[in-house]
């Protein structure tokens, strides 16, 4: 299924895999062998157990690729969080300690003068700072990935403002360096998927528009991305719909993995759109023809799902849509709001 992923179904042994580090789900007997067949070839050193209160799990078991995972058996959730990693970044980076409760609310950055040049060592250590929220943001803390898309796009010509700017989410991601997702398996986790879609229409300098989608399980967030649309749409309509066609496909590459692990999907996932013109656009053909006929065709085929019954796109009223945290700058207690809808808190 993926290239990190390895699946021995007569056993029923889920093996992952990253460089040198590995991970396997499994009856104690299969995991017994699996190490064994290993052994024969490469040498291995065996962690432990990523479970609560477990005499063979220990804090360096539970965290596999800087990904803390912690099962508990007897009241079926699992959390999954990088506190260590960030913790160790705000040494690194070398925090003084001010709290922020919220990512910061910019607006556009200025550009670089004409003929200037970026100075060197500001220009590495605004990557190394982008660079680490973009990782965290894409693993575990999806409240700052839109944050991190807008500081990447000036990787290339970055002014002071910029610096400023992922500065202050730095210092938010501190300031909550213990939130962490917490999913709970005591319903089958089919049935709990959902998505939330979002875009925010031509809000780059280029008037490209940025699209959001958010998957949740078992009640918390586990998939979630944030695109720049390449192509100019000419409309907030065109915009949801393109990123409809986008979380669509996340939803085929869901029904795979899910496939891969024997667990059941469900037919007609729903995904939650705050835009009644796209998915209308999306049940097609269009009554307005001639202002949509210009939309790209590969954007058409979430159609397709609709009728197959695969997706079901469902009206989501804009005050409750939590994907706006992927396209919009929220103030505090909205951006909160969305991260507790998700179950991204402090536990």
């Amino acid at each position: 299924m993926d290239q990190c992923l390895f699946i021995h179904k007569t056993r029923d042994i889920d093996f992952g895999l990253y460089v040198d580090d590995c991970e396997a789900a499994a009856t104690d007997e299969q995991l017994n062998w699996l190490k064994k067949m290993i052994a024969k070839r490469y040498e291995v050193k065996w962690l432990g157990f990523n479970s609560l209160n477990c005499k063979e799990s220990s804090e360096k078991s539970k965290v596999f690729v800087g990904i803390r995972t912690e099962i508990d058996h007897a009241n079926q959730t699992m959390t999954q969080d990088q506190t260590q990693l960030i913790q160790k970044a705000a040494i690194r980076f070398k925090w003084d300690g001010r709290k922020r409760f919220s990512p910061p609310v910019a607006s556009e950055f200025p550009p670089l003068q004409e003929g200037a040049k970026v100075n060197t060592e500001f220009h590495k250590r605004y990557r190394s700072k982008v660079g680490f929220v973009a990782h965290v943001a894409v693993q575990t803390r999806f409240d700052i990935n839109q944050h991190a898309v807008k500081a990447a796009r000036r990787l290339n010509d970055p002014v002071p403002e910029c610096e400023k700017y992922i500065d202050e989410v730095l210092q938010f991601l501190f300031t909550t360096a213990e939130d962490r997702l917490t999913y709970d398996c005591t319903q089958p986790i089919g049935s709990t998927l959902l998505m939330h879609t979002d875009a925010a229409f031509a809000d780059t300098f280029d008037a490209h528009s940025t699209g959001g989608w958010v998957s949740s399980a078992g009640g918390a967030a586990w998939s979630w991305g944030v695109d720049t649309l390449r192509l100019v749409v000419l409309s907030s309509t065109e915009a949801e719909y393109c990123t409809t066609a986008n979380a669509c496909k996340e939803v085929l590459a869901q029904r795979a993995l899910f496939k891969a692990f024997r667990i059941d999907f469900p037919t007609q996932y729903p995904i939650l759109v705050d835009n009644q013109s796209a998915i209308a656009l999306a049940c097609g053909p269009a009554a307005h023809h001639q202002r949509t006929k210009h939309i790209d065709t590969k954007y058409h085929f979430q159609r397709q799902l609709l009728l197959a019954g695969v997706v079901r796109l469902q009206h989501q009223d804009t005050t409750v849509q939590v994907a706006d945290i992927l396209t919009k700058d929220l103030g505090r207690i909205l951006h909160r709001w969305s991260a507790a809808v998700t179950d991204l808190l402090v536990c």
